[in-house]
């Protein structure tokens, strides 16, 4: 992939598919609106950033943690066919290794 975040930023994949206990792959529709927020697949993370007081704080975040956030707080990147949402780290809500 040729996307490298910034500073605390994460290059994510929306999931958009949910798989239910039986198996089965049901699609999510966009024009859900009570779909506030979307679940992610990290593809490529930066190694931190620094805080306001000057120190280097390491993320949390690793590649390939599935992660959850607000879709409208994330700017869309267009790599190819695929579009990836670029987000801050102080945006994810949940993240799940």
């Amino acid at each position: 992939m040729s996307i490298l975040p910034t500073f605390g930023r994460h290059v994510v994949k929306e999931d958009k598919s949910e798989v239910t206990v039986g198996g089965l792959i049901l699609p999510v529709s966009d024009k859900d609106p009570n779909k506030k927020f979307v679940k992610g697949t990290v593809l490529v993370t930066s190694k931190g950033f620094y805080a306001m007081t000057g120190e280097w704080v390491n993320s949390q975040i690793e590649v390939g943690d599935t992660v959850w956030y607000n879709k409208y707080n994330v700017a869309e990147v267009i790599d190819g066919r695929n579009i990836y949402d670029v987000l801050d780290e102080k945006e994810i809500l949940i993240y799940q290794r």
